[in-house]
């Protein structure tokens, strides 16, 4: 296993950031997502009451929403109510800042919870007063510490405020609501580890047990999201021992049931989350690693879609029935359905930070916007054999190369399952041998297949050696996942 990953290490760096999507430039608008009956996606652009740097629209009443404007001010409209300035703890009435550098204070993201009637929000300034983390609000105001909380207090260097700790340091990266409105998932980066871990938290309004001066149970996994029972989650992405792994946990932390992503021909495996009506994982998938461009995998290993794009994902949102999901690279952005029709919006939303799946339909002043055609995707020539008398290079006579039968494909991370497989410098039998790589050595395939009518070849990659290697002599394959 050491090999392999130090394998990963070179042609991958690891990801560690989650959360909402770049903030730096506020707008006025922001552009809204839905699902249709006929499963096409719907997109709106709707205008907003001020420049903003993230909103989050009620999952039951399409006019109310929690909005942080320009300056890191969280400004909310709860359910028949008009937008007013966010002023309970830690806030205060007549609380203003003049700018986002001078906020101390300053809300990174909001979410409603799925009845719509509570809200938490991050606080994000990098101050040392202790405020930043997850803060709870909810309606009821029967107590003198109702109606806002401190859920999860965040732990920079040096943190002395937060009791049972297993890691000195954490920040919290986004957030999540558990389907019954009871506790929130929380993406979190430990930097003592350089990686990122997922906790919980739960919706409390109990003044005498402050969570926030405990650090929640803290699960090392990089993603995480709610099963459809809540009592689940499901994670993905590197575990602790660096693996790419996928499946289930209790909320607990209890009974995981995870596999490796590469027991389904996957490299690396990221944003899992459950089918709502078969219960079975749906995720982003690679066969190069977090790095390369991702598509959409059933649990089984079989592709949904093509690749979304061109390069990895830095901001993923599933829509609400997870049928289908937002996923954003750069500059690029698209929606991948389930259904395997892949939408380029890169045109239409131009680099808006702020687009984002609804519930309860478009709010009241949206503008449908024109989706454009799903991208078109090459149909795969039927795999067939050529005689290549040479260099293995030569195209058909339709100026086509076929590619051969095969049970690999390229990107793929294998291991060496028997006693040695020689690596050539090209791929002809009789050309010169690079080296022997014995068994249980990891190898990546970086190109091919081709063949000569008898034997495929492929062009491997392992920590020391480039060449080309055949898939199996004899009817029997030299290496496997």
């Amino acid at each position: 296993m050491t090999i392999i990953r130090q394998l990963l290490i070179i042609l991958s760096v690891l990801m560690v950031t989650v959360g909402v999507y770049a903030q730096d430039n506020p707008a006025p608008t922001a552009f809204v997502l839905q699902m249709g009956a006929d499963g096409i996606p719907l997109i709106g652009e709707t205008t907003l009451p001020g420049p903003s740097l993230t909103v989050d629209w009620n999952p039951q009443d399409n006019n109310s929403y929690a909005r942080v404007g320009d300056f890191g001010i969280l400004r909310f409209a709860p359910i028949g109510s008009p937008e007013g300035v966010y002023t309970f703890a830690p806030y205060f009435e007549g609380f203003t800042a003049p700018s986002r550098q001078e906020n101390r204070l300053f809300v990174d993201e909001a979410k409603w919870s799925p009845n719509g009637q509570q809200l938490v929000f991050r606080i994000s300034s990098g101050n040392e007063q202790g405020n930043d983390g997850v803060w709870y609000w909810q309606p009821a105001q029967e107590t003198v510490t109702d109606p806002s909380y401190h859920l999860l207090r965040d732990c920079p260097p040096g943190c002395g405020l937060v009791n049972s700790r297993d890691t000195s340091e954490w920040k919290s990266l986004s957030m999540d609501w558990s389907p019954d409105n009871v506790a929130v998932l929380v993406h979190l980066y430990l930097p003592e580890e350089d990686r990122n871990a997922i906790g919980l938290v739960f919706a409390s309004r109990d003044p005498e047990s402050p969570q926030a001066d405990i650090q929640p149970p803290t699960y090392r996994y990089e993603y995480g999201s709610w099963a459809n029972d809540g009592q689940q989650l499901i994670v993905s992405g590197y575990d602790a021992f660096d693996n790419a792994v996928f499946g289930f946990l209790n909320r607990d932390g209890s009974n995981p049931q995870v596999s490796m992503a590469n027991s389904i021909g996957l490299a690396y495996v990221r944003n899992a989350v459950q089918n709502p009506t078969t219960g079975e994982i749906i995720m982003l998938g690679s066969t190069v690693g977090n790095t390369g461009a991702v598509a959409l995998y059933k649990s089984d290993g079989t592709a949904l879609t093509p690749l979304i794009g061109t390069t990895a994902p830095d901001y993923v949102e599933w829509s609400p029935n997870r049928d289908a999901v937002l996923v954003r690279a750069g500059a690029e952005a698209y929606i991948a359905t389930v259904s395997g029709a892949i939408y380029d919006i890169t045109g239409i939303v131009n680099n808006n930070p702020m687009v984002s799946w609804v519930e309860a339909g478009f709010p009241a002043n949206t503008i449908p916007q024109t989706l454009p055609q799903p991208v078109a995707v090459q149909e795969t020539a039927t795999p067939i054999t050529i005689t290549v008398p040479t260099d293995n290079t030569t195209p058909a006579p339709d100026g086509t190369l076929f590619v051969p039968q095969t049970q690999f494909a390229p990107g793929q991370l294998l291991e060496v399952v028997v006693g040695s497989v020689a690596i050539y410098t090209e791929p002809i039998i009789g050309a010169e041998v690079v080296a022997d790589i014995p068994q249980g050595e990891a190898l990546v395939l970086i190109g091919g297949p081709l063949t000569d009518g008898v034997t495929v070849w492929w062009r491997v990659q392992t920590l020391d050696f480039i060449g080309w290697a055949e898939e199996a002599i004899n009817g029997v394959a030299q290496f496997a996942p």
